[in-house]
């Protein structure tokens, strides 16, 4: 499945970078807890480790040891990273159960239709009768349009041009949240008609945390792509990216169209 179990910030070997939206389904999480209710007893299937521990996390915070219980659905039989808290488990595609996940926190990667539907099919397929399904689809993300043109810069000094110019961030993806094409594909899916939710939404980060994700996003970068000795490489181009984001915005902006749907109850369908 296309974007099961894919981080989005470390760009070893592709050349785009692209979102998620963890700031949002946080806020989505907090906005709808009681449609959504998330407790203990939650069986939760992810497409990242980052929703992953963003569904762990309050629990941790709040010290309790009744924790959802919270699986990763992986492309490969042997995962190589582990998960940031206990009860969240790496588990291969081929070995999820039909019917058995309370809820699916998904984002969308992908542009295909017809690929996009068989991953909401699989969705589906992974929920229990009335389980929810919690979809972000990212239409512009500050971090990340920074950290390409960081990319860019670099691949532009490797003589590779034409690489770079693909990189745009979630351009492809935002195509898909015009026209109610993803809830009609969430319909196409099985997902239950009346009972689909669609939602715009907007972070902003602001203030010290601005400063706090410039240098994660710099050291990352200087580990991923080298140390830009003479400044006028990568590193202008991410400093020059920042302002400009920073500037427009006021901060560093997350946009993205959130769907969230229940499955059919076969007993009363």
């Amino acid at each position: 499945m296309s974007n099961f179990a894919e981080e989005e910030e470390e760009p070893q070997s592709s050349i785009k970078v692209t979102s998620v939206g963890t700031d949002i389904l946080r806020d989505i999480l907090n906005e709808f807890e009681t449609r959504i209710s998330l407790t203990g007893a939650s069986k939760v299937l992810t497409t990242n480790l980052k929703f992953a521990s963003e569904v762990s996390r309050p629990f941790h915070e709040s010290g309790t040891s009744y924790i959802p219980a919270i699986t990763v659905a992986t492309n490969t039989d042997t995962p190589d990273k582990e998960p940031a808290h206990g009860k969240i488990n790496l588990q291969p595609l081929n070995t999820i159960q039909e019917k058995f996940y309370s809820h699916v926190l998904a984002h969308v990667n992908s542009d295909d239709h017809t690929q996009v539907r068989r991953d909401f099919r699989f969705l589906h397929w992974a929920l229990q009768p009335k389980g929810i399904a919690v979809v972000i689809c990212p239409k512009k993300d500050s971090t990340v349009e920074i950290v390409n043109a960081s990319i860019a810069r670099k691949l532009q000094q490797n003589g590779n041009e034409q690489d770079a110019t693909v990189i745009n961030g979630n351009e492809a993806e935002k195509a898909l949240t015009k026209d109610g094409i993803l809830k009609d594909l969430l319909e196409r899916a099985a997902f239950e008609p009346g009972r689909i939710r669609v939602l715009e939404r907007r972070h902003l980060t602001q203030g010290d945390e601005v400063e706090k994700a410039k240098v994660k996003m710099k050291a990352e970068l200087e580990r991923t792509l080298g140390v830009d000795e003479t400044g006028k490489g990568w590193s202008k181009a991410f400093e020059n990216a920042f302002w400009s984001e920073t500037k427009q915005y006021g901060g560093l902006m997350l946009e993205a169209q959130v769907l969230i749907a229940q499955r059919w109850d076969e007993l009363y369908a």
